[in-house]
């Protein structure tokens, strides 16, 4: 009950996934997940298509008002394609995960729901 995934096909192949975990609806929050994992598949058009349907689903269909999400700091495809979807920063959490014994910054955005049916319309 606390978490909803969905698979991601182009065309008919496994792409990748997109949901959210935790789901709130208490606090009408969640945090969005997704994953293009098929390398073949990056540049394709596919996150963006999915995050979309993501999004609609999420504010139009289950009523949230709020979509967050955590990335890399060096993901700048992924940070421009949330931003074009109207993801503002909410914080830095500084040197928070460590990847190949190197410690990295994660971001977080934030996406409230009249924002995005602003930017829908």
């Amino acid at each position: 009950p606390t978490r909803e995934y969905f698979s991601i096909f182009h065309p008919r192949e496994l792409a990748g996934i997109i949901g959210a975990e935790p789901l709130d609806p208490e606090s009408a929050k969640l945090e969005m997940r997704k994953l293009v994992g098929d390398a073949r598949m990056h540049g394709k058009g596919i996150g963006k298509r999915a995050t979309f349907l993501f999004l609609y689903y999420v504010f139009v269909i289950r009523k949230f008002k709020k979509v967050y999400l955590h990335s890399l700091d060096t993901n700048l495809r992924n940070l421009n394609l949330n931003n074009k979807f109207g993801f503002e920063l909410e914080g830095v959490f500084l040197e928070d995960v460590l990847i190949q014994n190197q410690r990295r910054d994660v971001v977080r955005m934030a996406l409230v729901c009249p924002v995005w049916l602003k930017l829908c319309s």
